[in-house]
Formats: structure tokens, sequence, C-alpha cells
């Protein structure tokens, strides 16, 4: 039912009305399956209108993910493997059972996922043709210890990406987020597999609001960010493209030197670089001060009455701000 979606989507990606009869005759199925396939879309996010003697369109049109736009937008010299899928329960889930026969750099990018994941085991909501989702896994021969900043030199990576193709008020919220304002614009999950001392597999999965409905951010209970919105409209296989192409050089630049050359224009992207901050971990508050910046290692650096104190995990929010 999910590829069924997928071309059923296509078809209404113009944003164009295409009545039920006309649907089910290019797809040879009922319209009750039509309706079925409609139905499907709207539980997954997308906004259908659905309108008596006109039948179905997209609220507006949207471009699906396509492998050989993606390649034309990649530079020349990138040489790594990238799978589209329609549908799969989790692109970091799939690509970790795939882990060792797949080459360093393969990236798995998928229009629906049935069960996204974020930080701390949190659900992560992505539309198809509405949100970016994709897993990469890299292969570092260090151990653990020398991964530390890892989420923070990809952070970088994407928004220093976003940037160049005009989403200029993207900046970094520590320790993995990707924020417009004080707005989730996209998060990281990376999970790493081998042995402590090397080899090690990182899964850095990555998810980006391109244009997900305005309903989203009540059911979350918080506003959320796009792309859409943040002044420009890049389409989605170039955001794609040049996500991937800043990524892997980020990757390999912090294979050689880890994240210590990247720390400073970190900073300079840090929404909360010297402010008053309390942190948390699991809802139970864990210190208060101001954040001056972070180890090379990645720790945030946070200022307190007692010193500076370095946290390496938890949730950071202003003084008197929820997180």
């Amino acid at each position: 039912m999910s590829g069924f979606s997928i071309r059923l989507l296509g078809m209404l990606a113009d944003g164009n009305f295409h009545s039920g009869q006309e649907l089910a005759d290019e797809f040879k199925v009922s319209r009750t399956t039509i309706w079925e396939g409609v139905r499907r879309l709207v539980a997954l996010g997308v906004p259908i209108f659905s309108v008596r003697g006109h039948g179905y369109a997209l609220v507006e049109s949207i471009e699906l993910l396509d492998l050989n736009k993606v390649r034309i937008a990649l530079p020349d010299n990138y040489s790594y493997d990238l799978r589209i899928v329609d549908c799969l329960e989790s692109t970091n889930i799939t690509l970790a059972s795939m882990a060792g026969d797949l080459e360093k750099g393969t990236v798995i990018a998928a229009e629906i996922q049935t069960a996204g994941r974020g930080r701390l085991g949190r659900v992560w909501l992505a539309a198809p043709g509405l949100s970016l989702t994709f897993s990469m896994l890299w292969r570092f021969e260090s151990g653990i210890a020398a991964l530390g900043g890892l989420s923070l030199a990809v952070g970088l990576a994407c928004a220093t990406a976003l940037r160049e193709l005009g989403c200029m008020n993207v900046n970094l919220k520590w320790p993995n987020d990707l924020v417009c304002g004080n707005e989730k614009l996209g998060g990281i999950l990376i999970e790493t597999h081998g042995d402590l001392q090397g080899p090690i597999d990182a899964i850095i999965g990555i998810g980006i609001n391109i244009n997900v409905p305005e309903a989203w951010s009540k059911a979350l209970g918080r506003k959320i960010a796009n792309i859409y919105t943040s002044g420009t409209r890049p389409d989605r296989n170039r955001i794609l493209a040049t996500l991937l192409a800043k990524l892997t050089s980020a990757l390999e630049e912090f294979e050689k030197n880890g994240f210590i050359g990247m720390k400073e224009a970190w900073r300079k992207m840090h929404i909360h670089e010297n402010c008053l901050v309390s942190l948390s971990r699991d809802g139970k508050a864990l210190i208060a001060g101001r954040v001056r910046g972070v180890s090379d290692e990645g720790a945030l650096l946070v200022e307190t009455n007692a010193g500076v104190v370095e946290v390496v995990s938890g949730d950071i929010s202003l003084v008197g701000e929820e997180v």
C-alpha cells in the first residue's frame, strides 16, 4: 500500500485537481482504492483537498526525491553510494541492519518512515514530500573515544549547507538540533556500532522540515520551523545533494582532525552562546549557568558560581524557558 501511496502522491504532486475516476483509470484500480490511498497520505501528514465534483489536490505542489536529480546536483567528485526508497521503518534501523555489507558513505533516504526516531527515543515525524529524512553510514577506524563532538560536526555541516541554500537564519542548538529562532527545523540522531577500540560504524540520521503542516505544531505542543518559511524555497533534491556534499566533506575532515578545527565555527552558530541557560535530563534539573562555548570533544561549557562545568548530555533551554 505504501508503494501505491507514493505513486498516487506523484500524480498529485503538480498541485492540480485530479478526479477520483481519472486517478482510478490511471492506476487501474477502483475509486474506493483511490480514496483509501488519499486517506493514507492524509494520515501521514500530507495536506490534500477533497472537493466534490473536482477530486483531489495537494494544498501546494511538491517535488518527490529523484535519484538522478540528486546525483546531477552533487559535486563531480562525490563517490558514495546513494539509495532512495519509498517506505521503510527507519533509515537508521535499515542502514544499521545492512551495515556489514555496505561501503563507508552509503546513504539511504526515504519518502516515508513509519517509525522515525529522534533523541532519547522520541518520535520523529516526517511527511512524504514535505520533509527530508536520510541516514549515512560512516566507518571510523579509530575507537569510540575519538568521536567526541561528532554530532556537533554533523550539525555544523547541515547548518552550513542550508545557509548556502539561502536559509540564513538557521542556527544550532546544543547538542544536535537545527533551529530557526527558537523553533526546531531539524534533528540529528547518531548511533554507533562496533568495538570500543575500533572500527566503529556511525549511523548518522538526519531529519529536516521542508514544509510540514502547521497542525503538527499543535500536535507536538511547540512551534516548529520549515525551510520554506525561512525565506527560500530550494527543491528537495537540491537540498539533499547540498547536505550530502557538506556532510561528507565535514566527516572527512573530522576523521583526520576531530572536532577541534570546527569548534569556533560551531560556536558562531550556537543560539545559546553566552546566554544564561538551564540544563536538565529526563525532566530533572542538572545545573544553570552561562554558556561559554564547547570543549574540543563537544561538551557544553557552562560557567556557574562554582566554576566552568563540562556537560556531555542533557536538554538545554534559556533560564525561564520550557525545554
